[in-house]
């Protein structure tokens, strides 16, 4: 006689993200709600016997499909969009890196292979002398060992003009255009552009160095109130065709009592390259998966961020006048030949009366009528 076959149960299937290292941020957000921080029940249970569920707890709903799932509390209804906890962690690691105090400039011997390599001016002035400055007034010391002489760097010692570095850190808080401020201080937009990386690489530095010593603060006396609110911030477009804002997040807590800025931060990560990350969810299979449910849940891929973009510039027209300029670069690329060691797909620079060889901004307000431009490589000239 066979025995009868056991057919074990299939495996639970989640409708919520697996925690990452403790932290599951996928509950009802209602502070006023008694299931508020209380995590429910990750598991579809449709189908399953009755004694096998936990009615001891919170259960909820979750609604939606996609990309667009939430989580609906079964007490007080509100929905809550559902998210990838290794994302949060992702995310968090990479804003806790960004604000580091920097490392004090080296004070000792450079020569690798000198006995007083790394051993710092500061802790053994002995091993040191002073030896003359620079050209540029800074102190020059001498190792007594090896006789090689070394400088302890400034970090503004690089910094050209450093006098008009308050200037630019003025203007660039009051919302003053690139132009303008080199119009004022006389730098061009290549060094504005380098003091405004100065200036942030400063305010990093002073915020890490000040917020270290946030461990020692009495937050019973001081306060456990914050506030943290979220705007959308519009930046100009990517490129000089695709003539739409970007929309980025921007986040901020404060302080209750205080007012201090606890932290603020956009919700853009520089050090992303699209093509890797389309790689890596491709080879993931992420583009299956709702986008909770991702390994690379935290960024856009490129497909995704193309078909947005596509989709913000989607009624987006240019002007009349320069829509004929571009037409006008078409035809001289197709029928010129002497233009095709000149690339016209993004030209910057003009031989006319109307431009006097100036670089055009690309913005709509700067077109004016053009009688005729030259092509930069040829002799041809077309009626703009």
């Amino acid at each position: 006689m066979l025995a009868p076959a056991i057919i074990s149960s299939p495996a639970l299937q989640r409708r919520l993200p697996l925690p990452k290292y403790g932290i599951d941020i996928n509950f009802c957000r209602n502070p006023q709600c008694e299931l508020f921080a209380e995590p429910p029940d990750p598991y579809i249970r449709q189908g399953r016997p009755p004694a096998k569920v936990k009615r001891n707890q919170p259960r909820g709903e979750v609604i939606g499909s996609d990309n667009d799932k939430t989580f609906k509390c079964g007490v007080c209804g509100q929905s809550s969009i559902i998210k990838n906890n290794g994302a949060v962690v992702e995310e968090y690691r990479r804003l806790r890196g960004r604000f580091r105090a920097e490392l004090p400039p080296p004070d000792f011997c450079r020569n690798e292979v000198c006995g007083n390599h790394q051993k710092s001016l500061a802790q053994n002035p002995g091993l040191y002398r002073k030896y003359g400055r620079t050209g540029t007034g800074t102190q020059r010391y001498i190792c007594k060992a090896c006789l090689k002489t070394f400088t302890v760097g400034s970090r503004i010692r690089k910094q050209h003009r450093s006098s008009s570095n308050r200037d630019v850190l003025w203007m660039i808080t009051n919302g003053m255009p690139i132009s303008k401020i080199s119009d004022f201080t006389g730098l061009c937009p290549r060094d504005v552009y380098r003091k405004i990386d100065f200036i942030y690489d400063r305010v990093v530095d002073h915020t890490a160095r000040r917020e270290g010593s946030f461990a020692s603060v009495d937050w019973n006396k001081v306060g456990r109130r914050f506030a943290t609110d979220s705007q959308t911030l519009h930046l100009n477009w990517p490129n000089k065709k695709t003539r739409a804002q970007i929309a980025v997040q921007h986040l901020c807590t404060a302080h209750a009592n205080t007012g201090y800025i606890m932290a603020a931060h956009l919700g853009l990560d520089p050090s992303v390259d699209l093509p890797d990350i389309e790689a890596r969810m491709t080879a993931a299979g992420d583009f299956t998966l709702p986008r909770a449910f991702r390994s690379q849940a935290r960024v856009w891929s490129e497909t995704e961020f193309k078909a947005y973009l596509d989709k913000i510039t989607r009624g987006v027209q240019l002007h009349p006048l320069e829509a004929r300029m571009w037409i006008s670069i078409c035809n001289c690329r197709t029928e010129a030949p002497c233009c095709a060691k000149t690339s016209h797909s993004s030209p910057t620079r003009f031989s006319c009366a109307t431009f006097s060889g100036k670089e055009a901004s690309g913005s709509s307000s700067c077109w004016t009528p053009i009688q005729a431009w030259r092509c930069p490589s040829s002799r041809h000239s077309r009626n703009g």
